[in-house]
């Protein structure tokens, strides 16, 4: 086994590149990641730069979620083959966080060093004047705000925006992102700057491989710590329990060829990626565009994107959404409130998921598939339905949106669900208190919502979300709460109200059967 070299030196697999223009700018510049081999720093610093690469990983993926779901939500016709589709990659980016939260786990040596969803994490080990927040800061504030700039140090990515689909939304944001390697990527060489999120995890995966090599134990992470056993929708792909080199290398695998496709050596792009269950996007025998059932491969993110973007698959009408929407530009009150309501149901979110992947909490069923399954998509759609003036026009637009604003109230805390619980039933019941000053889609959003929120907590109270059988019966209660909704307001909510609650209580129905059949097993 080779000697570790021990120089001293910070180890800059990403240090910062100093080609970058001194200028001034009219705020600060974030600076790109430079590639530099492992082998010129101590083992120590690279296991420190590994783990903090790695909680970049995390919040790069998790950073993806808000702005494909504002795409996905802001299409009017949900059953259309461009929705399935952006549907489909926000799934494997929820499979993604898994995977990248499994490998950050498989080598925390304590809890301090497992994976954060909000507040500061440090940066120091991948850039010497990250200046994200103001000059010389080595920290990253998480979760990220937009518009967000965290992809511009990786791989000089794009400004990520908040926005209705489009194609040009496709094309220049959700392609870059995406962007594949080089037909022939090659070693990294020394100084070489990151181009590809798919670059990014190349690094990652040798500093896994040099930090192996020279250390007995890198693989320390407590077994219970892995997290495999979530549902993920009919997206490809499966969570991995990282527990050595290889199955770290099958993660970091999995997520490069879902998102960019894999490339083998000396060939061209590979457009499809063997994790898909059967949605394969292709042309049919009856001349349109879509999934082909029964077939194992599915297009990589890059190439689902495409598709919508040259036109392959159609875009259908969108909602006039304001870009990048804020509840400081809302003058409307319904949107103001219905706003305020989505970023305390974000912040839920957001501190269910670092409980789950940081302290073992059995939130995901009860709390995270519920959110994304019910209360997202209808309060996404109702927002986009509500003009941003008081006496604006919701055809004509412009119309609100989620801002996906984490709460500021829970960025000292220390993730106490029941907390955040208590601070969005209390806000929506003081905005339900005055029922006649709001219109009857947002009544009826909010009331959806206090529902679906009383049996989240009805289920955490209880304790139901530890076995297979306990989150079934959360899920049935949810399912029944949205029929009462249905039938209460079907006379004075829109059809496309009543279409996405129904399509919300269709997809929790299908859960439910799924968990039978696992429980029958």
């Amino acid at each position: 086994m080779a000697r570790v070299k021990k120089r001293g030196k910070v180890c800059s697999l990403f240090r910062r590149s100093n080609s970058i223009s001194p200028t001034v700018a009219p705020k600060p510049v974030v600076e790109r990641f430079i590639y530099k081999s492992p082998a010129d720093s101590t083992l120590d610093e690279c296991k420190k730069q590994l783990r903090q690469a790695l909680q970049v990983a995390v919040a790069l993926e998790f950073s993806t979620i808000p702005p494909y779901l504002t795409a996905l939500y802001s299409l009017q016709d949900k059953s259309s083959d461009a929705y399935q589709i952006i549907r489909s990659v926000a799934l494997e980016e929820m499979l993604h966080i898994n995977l990248a939260c499994n490998l950050m786990n498989a080598i925390a040596e304590n809890n301090d060093q497992r994976p954060k969803f909000h507040g500061e994490v440090p940066i120091d080990k991948l850039s010497e004047t990250y200046t994200i927040n103001g000059p010389k800061k080595q920290v990253l504030h998480l979760p990220v705000s937009y518009p967000d700039e965290l992809l511009r140090p990786i791989l000089n990515g794009p400004r990520v925006q908040l926005m209705a689909a489009s194609k040009e939304l496709m094309q220049h944001t959700f392609m870059a992102i995406e962007q594949p390697e080089p037909v022939t990527p090659g070693q990294l060489q020394d100084g070489q700057v990151f181009d590809t999120i798919g670059q990014f995890y190349a690094a990652i995966e040798e500093l896994f491989v040099y930090c192996n090599d020279h250390c007995t134990n890198l693989f320390s992470g407590q077994s219970k710590w892995q997290r495999t056993d979530f549902y993920f929708g009919s997206g490809g792909g499966k969570p991995i329990e990282v527990k050595d080199l290889k199955t770290a290398k099958e993660a970091i695998e999995q997520i490069k060829q879902q998102g960019e496709g894999a490339l083998p050596p000396n060939t061209a792009y590979r457009h499809r990626q063997p994790y898909g269950t059967y949605n394969h996007y292709g042309w049919r025998s009856d001349g349109t565009y879509g999934p082909i059932l029964g077939t194992s491969y599915e297009l990589s993110h890059y190439f689902k994107f495409k598709a919508i973007a040259d036109g392959l698959v159609p875009l259908p009408s969108v909602y006039p959404m304001l870009p990048n929407p804020s509840s400081d530009e809302f003058k409307n009150q319904d949107a103001k409130f219905l706003n305020e309501v989505f970023n305390l149901c974000y912040s839920l979110l957001v501190v269910a998921l670092e409980k789950v992947f940081r302290d073992d909490d059995e939130l995901y069923f009860s709390v995270v598939v519920t959110l994304m399954h019910s209360v997202f998509p209808a309060l996404s759609t109702q927002l986009m339905q509500t003009p941003v003036l008081e006496d604006g026009d919701a055809k004509l637009g412009p119309t609100a949106g989620p801002s996906y604003k984490f709460n500021n109230i829970f960025e000292d805390s220390t993730g106490n669900i029941s907390a955040v619980l208590f601070q969005l039933k209390e806000k929506s019941g003081e905005i339900l208190e005055n029922k006649a000053e709001l219109s009857s889609p947002t009544i009826a959003a909010l009331e959806g919502v206090n529902n679906v929120i009383d049996s989240i907590d009805e289920a955490i109270s209880k304790g139901a979300q530890t076995d297979s059988g306990g989150i079934q019966t959360d899920l049935t209660k949810i399912e029944e709460n949205l029929d009462e909704i249905i039938e209460d307001y079907s006379e004075e909510s829109s059809e496309s109200t009543i279409a996405a609650l129904n399509k919300v209580q269709n997809a929790i129905g299908d859960i439910v059967e799924a968990l039978k059949d696992q429980i029958a097993k």
